[in-house]
């Protein structure tokens, strides 16, 4: 009877929890995907301008999962591979080809991004990026939206990581 009133509960709170994003009017939802839309341009123009200020959009770092290009990462992985590219980076732009944030609950936003980047590098040389798309998932945390997980994904007949290396050893 224990174990039968213990899955009860169990399945309630989960019944309750899943009425989030249900219980929201529109207008909650519009006011959400606003504040949401802030952060994820604020994100673009900083990775834009190639300014490690970036990674102050990140939260929960200690748990924070990305996965790019098919390999699995931590926030440091994340922070560190970007400082190395960066610093051979002049610039990087993005044209948006499709954009979407999904509302989950309150504290939850899906944000769905795909177009084309333009990577300048400090040697003029340029490389563009065709397809890349980028899913996350943003969380209010302490009042302000955060990035706590990532996939990217570039297309297979990306030459990216070899264009970068080179930029690299020109450096």
């Amino acid at each position: 009877m224990k174990q039968l009133l213990f899955f009860a509960a169990i399945i309630f709170v989960i019944a309750c929890n899943q009425n989030d994003n249900k219980s929201m009017t529109d207008q909650d939802k519009d006011a959400i995907k606003s504040e949401a839309q802030k952060m994820t341009e604020s994100f673009l123009g900083l990775a834009s301008k190639v300014d490690m200020k970036v990674f102050d959009l990140f939260g929960d770092t200690a748990n924070y999962v990305g996965i790019a290009d098919g390999y699995k990462l931590s926030f440091s992985d994340i922070k560190n591979g970007n400082v190395a590219a960066f610093g051979v980076m002049k610039s990087q732009a993005f044209n948006k080809k499709f954009e979407e944030h999904r509302v989950m609950d309150k504290e939850t936003v899906l944000w769905t991004w795909n177009g084309d980047g333009m990577i300048t590098f400090k040697n003029d040389s340029t490389f563009n990026l065709k397809d890349y798309s980028l899913t996350a998932l943003l969380k209010n945390i302490n009042g302000n939206w955060k990035l706590v997980y990532s996939h990217e994904s570039f297309p297979s007949s990306s030459d990216f990581g070899p264009m970068l290396m080179k930029a690299m050893e020109q450096k």
